[in-house]
Protein backbone atom coordinates (compact mmCIF):
# COMPACT_ATOMS: atom_id res chain seq x y z
CA UNK A 1 0.00 0.00 0.00
CA UNK A 2 0.76 3.68 -0.38
CA UNK A 3 -0.02 6.91 1.06
CA UNK A 4 -0.01 9.73 -1.69
CA UNK A 5 0.16 13.26 -1.11
CA UNK A 6 -1.60 16.39 -3.45
CA UNK A 7 1.62 18.12 -4.03
CA UNK A 8 -0.34 21.50 -5.31
CA UNK A 9 -0.87 22.13 -1.57
CA UNK A 10 2.36 22.20 -0.72
CA UNK A 11 2.63 25.25 -2.97
CA UNK A 12 6.07 26.67 -1.52
CA UNK A 13 7.68 23.07 -2.17
CA UNK A 14 8.35 22.62 2.28
CA UNK A 15 8.55 18.64 1.64
CA UNK A 16 11.43 18.72 -1.05
CA UNK A 17 13.28 22.07 0.60
CA UNK A 18 13.80 21.32 4.67
CA UNK A 19 17.19 20.17 5.90
CA UNK A 20 17.62 18.58 9.39
CA UNK A 21 20.31 20.33 11.49
CA UNK A 22 20.19 18.61 14.56
CA UNK A 23 18.43 16.89 17.44
CA UNK A 24 14.97 14.35 16.46
CA UNK A 25 13.41 13.61 13.24
CA UNK A 26 10.16 15.13 12.31
CA UNK A 27 7.24 12.04 13.29
CA UNK A 28 4.40 12.70 10.67
CA UNK A 29 2.89 14.89 13.45
CA UNK A 30 5.85 16.71 13.52
CA UNK A 31 6.17 16.72 10.01
CA UNK A 32 2.53 18.26 9.50
CA UNK A 33 2.68 20.74 12.41
CA UNK A 34 5.25 22.38 10.94
CA UNK A 35 4.33 22.45 7.44
CA UNK A 36 1.49 24.43 8.45
CA UNK A 37 3.48 26.08 10.72
CA UNK A 38 5.66 27.21 7.94
CA UNK A 39 3.27 27.92 5.31
CA UNK A 40 1.62 30.81 7.44
CA UNK A 41 4.82 32.10 8.98
CA UNK A 42 5.94 32.40 4.93
CA UNK A 43 2.77 34.69 4.25
CA UNK A 44 4.20 37.89 6.55
CA UNK A 45 7.22 40.21 5.41
CA UNK A 46 8.26 41.49 8.53
CA UNK A 47 9.60 39.25 10.84
CA UNK A 48 7.08 36.84 12.32
CA UNK A 49 6.54 33.44 14.40
CA UNK A 50 4.05 30.63 14.18
CA UNK A 51 3.36 27.88 17.06
CA UNK A 52 1.23 25.03 15.57
CA UNK A 53 0.32 21.71 17.24
CA UNK A 54 -1.38 19.06 16.15
CA UNK A 55 -2.08 21.26 12.89
CA UNK A 56 -3.71 24.21 15.11
CA UNK A 57 -2.05 27.28 15.43
CA UNK A 58 -1.34 28.33 19.27
CA UNK A 59 0.63 31.66 18.47
CA UNK A 60 0.56 33.81 15.26
CA UNK A 61 2.88 37.22 15.62
CA UNK A 62 4.85 39.39 13.74
CA UNK A 63 6.64 42.21 15.17
CA UNK A 64 9.73 44.74 13.98
CA UNK A 65 11.79 42.27 16.08
CA UNK A 66 12.24 38.80 15.46
CA UNK A 67 12.77 37.92 19.11
CA UNK A 68 9.38 40.15 19.75
CA UNK A 69 7.29 37.92 17.31
CA UNK A 70 8.06 34.84 18.87
CA UNK A 71 7.91 35.83 22.25
CA UNK A 72 4.29 37.22 21.66
CA UNK A 73 3.45 33.93 19.44
CA UNK A 74 4.16 31.73 22.76
CA UNK A 75 2.19 33.73 25.38
CA UNK A 76 -0.66 34.27 23.14
CA UNK A 77 -1.35 30.59 24.02
CA UNK A 78 1.84 29.12 26.44
CA UNK A 79 0.10 25.84 27.33
CA UNK A 80 -0.95 25.13 23.85
CA UNK A 81 2.09 25.98 22.26
CA UNK A 82 3.88 22.99 25.21
CA UNK A 83 5.88 20.34 22.35
CA UNK A 84 4.47 22.55 20.08
CA UNK A 85 6.42 23.14 16.43
CA UNK A 86 7.71 27.07 15.97
CA UNK A 87 8.70 28.46 12.37
CA UNK A 88 10.36 31.91 11.41
CA UNK A 89 10.70 33.33 8.70
CA UNK A 90 13.88 35.33 9.43
CA UNK A 91 16.86 34.13 10.71
CA UNK A 92 16.60 32.76 14.18
CA UNK A 93 18.97 34.89 17.15
CA UNK A 94 20.93 33.45 19.22
CA UNK A 95 18.44 35.72 21.95
CA UNK A 96 15.45 33.41 19.86
CA UNK A 97 17.39 30.39 20.67
CA UNK A 98 17.58 31.30 24.35
CA UNK A 99 14.04 31.82 24.29
CA UNK A 100 13.25 28.44 22.53
CA UNK A 101 15.61 26.75 24.83
CA UNK A 102 13.92 27.63 28.12
CA UNK A 103 10.40 26.50 26.59
CA UNK A 104 9.59 23.02 25.52
CA UNK A 105 9.20 22.85 21.68
CA UNK A 106 9.49 19.57 19.59
CA UNK A 107 10.63 21.44 15.98
CA UNK A 108 11.86 24.62 15.04
CA UNK A 109 12.25 25.48 11.48
CA UNK A 110 13.76 28.71 9.90
CA UNK A 111 15.65 30.13 6.70
CA UNK A 112 18.64 30.58 8.51
CA UNK A 113 20.58 30.65 11.88
CA UNK A 114 22.44 33.05 12.83
CA UNK A 115 25.92 32.79 14.82
CA UNK A 116 26.14 31.34 18.17
CA UNK A 117 21.84 30.02 17.94
CA UNK A 118 23.02 26.49 16.60
CA UNK A 119 25.70 26.36 19.98
CA UNK A 120 22.18 26.53 22.43
CA UNK A 121 19.63 24.85 20.41
CA UNK A 122 21.86 21.69 19.38
CA UNK A 123 21.93 21.21 22.84
CA UNK A 124 18.57 20.45 23.01
CA UNK A 125 18.16 16.58 22.66
CA UNK A 126 14.40 16.33 21.96
CA UNK A 127 14.36 19.90 19.70
CA UNK A 128 14.56 18.78 15.60
CA UNK A 129 16.07 21.75 14.00
CA UNK A 130 15.31 22.61 10.36
CA UNK A 131 16.17 24.82 7.40
CA UNK A 132 14.45 25.57 4.69
CA UNK A 133 16.86 25.11 1.79
CA UNK A 134 16.90 28.17 -0.54
CA UNK A 135 14.15 29.51 1.02
CA UNK A 136 12.80 33.32 0.09
CA UNK A 137 10.16 33.66 3.23
CA UNK A 138 7.79 36.57 2.88
CA UNK A 139 7.75 36.88 -1.34
CA UNK A 140 4.80 37.23 -3.11
CA UNK A 141 6.59 35.42 -6.15
CA UNK A 142 4.44 32.31 -5.45
CA UNK A 143 1.97 31.05 -8.24
CA UNK A 144 -1.86 31.29 -7.15
CA UNK A 145 -3.44 28.27 -6.85
CA UNK A 146 -5.61 28.64 -9.50
CA UNK A 147 -2.25 28.22 -11.55
CA UNK A 148 -1.03 25.13 -10.03
CA UNK A 149 -1.52 21.49 -11.82
CA UNK A 150 -2.55 18.68 -9.20
CA UNK A 151 0.29 16.49 -9.06
CA UNK A 152 0.33 13.32 -6.82
CA UNK A 153 3.42 11.82 -5.28
CA UNK A 154 3.62 8.78 -3.02
CA UNK A 155 5.32 9.77 0.07
CA UNK A 156 5.06 6.65 2.11
CA UNK A 157 5.26 2.97 1.44
CA UNK A 158 4.36 0.45 4.41
CA UNK A 159 2.69 -2.75 4.63
CA UNK A 160 0.66 -1.07 7.51
CA UNK A 161 -1.54 1.37 5.25
CA UNK A 162 -3.10 -1.46 3.20
CA UNK A 163 -6.32 -0.98 5.35
CA UNK A 164 -6.34 2.43 4.99
CA UNK A 165 -8.95 4.42 3.02
CA UNK A 166 -8.75 7.81 1.79
CA UNK A 167 -12.04 8.73 4.32
CA UNK A 168 -9.79 7.34 7.21
CA UNK A 169 -7.56 10.27 5.88
CA UNK A 170 -10.00 12.99 5.54
CA UNK A 171 -9.09 14.85 8.79
CA UNK A 172 -5.28 15.36 8.26
CA UNK A 173 -6.07 15.87 4.74
CA UNK A 174 -8.92 18.42 5.10
CA UNK A 175 -7.27 20.29 7.95
CA UNK A 176 -3.76 20.77 5.88
CA UNK A 177 -5.54 21.78 3.09
CA UNK A 178 -8.21 24.42 4.59
CA UNK A 179 -5.73 26.93 4.82
CA UNK A 180 -5.51 27.14 0.90
CA UNK A 181 -9.54 26.80 0.83
CA UNK A 182 -8.98 22.96 -0.61
CA UNK A 183 -11.23 20.20 0.72
CA UNK A 184 -11.06 16.67 -0.08
CA UNK A 185 -11.99 15.59 -4.19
Amino acid sequence: AALYEDLSLDRQGFMNSYQQLGGKELSFNNLYDTQAAYSLVREFTQPATVIVKHNNPCGVSSSDDILNALQKSYYADRIAAFGGCVALNKALTKECAEFISSEYFEVVVAPEFENGAMDILSKIERLGIYVIAGDSAGTENEKPRSDLKRPWAVVSKHAGLSGVRLHDLRHTYASYGAGGGMGLP
